[in-house]
C-alpha cells in the first residue's frame, strides 16, 4: 500500500469520525449546525483526499508541473470551500448553519493539510535517499 493510498484512507477515516461525532451530539447543537458540521466534514475529506491525489501524481512530473498541480489544488480547495460557504449562508440559512460549517471546514482542513505535508516530506525523504 502506498504512502498516498494510506494518507487517504486516513483523511477518509478522520472524516467519518469528525462526521460521526457530530451525528452523536445532533441533539445538543441542533439540526441546522449538525448538518453544517456533516457537509464541512464532507467538503474537507473530499478537497484533502483530491489534492493529495492530485500532489501525488504530480510529484514525479517537471518542477513546472508539480507546483502548478500544487497550486491548483490549493486554489481550487480554496474557491471550494469559499463557495460552498456562500451557498450554505446565503441560500440554505435555515437548514444548515454556516459557522458550524465553516468551523468544521477550517478545523478538519488544518488537521489535513498536516497529513499532506507530513506525506510530502515523507516522499522527499524516500527520493532523496
Amino acid at each position: 500500500m502506498t504512502g498516498t493510498l494510506r494518507q487517504v484512507i486516513a483523511v477518509i477515516g478522520i472524516t467519518a469520525v469528525a462526521a460521526g461525532t457530530a451525528h452523536a451530539f445532533r441533539f445538543r447543537i441542533g439540526e441546522a449546525a449538525w448538518r453544517g458540521v456533516i457537509a464541512g466534514a464532507v467538503l474537507a475529506g473530499a478537497g484533502a483526499a483530491a489534492g493529495m491525489i492530485l500532489t501525488d501524481w504530480a510529484f514525479e512530473k517537471d518542477r513546472k508541473v508539480f507546483f502548478a498541480a500544487l497550486g491548483a489544488g490549493l486554489l481550487g480547495r480554496l474557491f471550494l470551500y469559499c463557495g460552498a460557504l456562500l451557498v450554505a449562508a446565503l441560500r440554505w440559512r435555515d437548514g444548515v448553519d454556516a459557522t458550524a460549517m465553516a468551523g468544521a471546514l477550517l478545523g478538519l482542513y488544518v488537521v489535513f493539510q498536516v497529513i499532506e505535508v507530513r506525506l510530502a516530506i515523507t516522499r522527499l525523504r524516500t527520493r532523496n535517499g
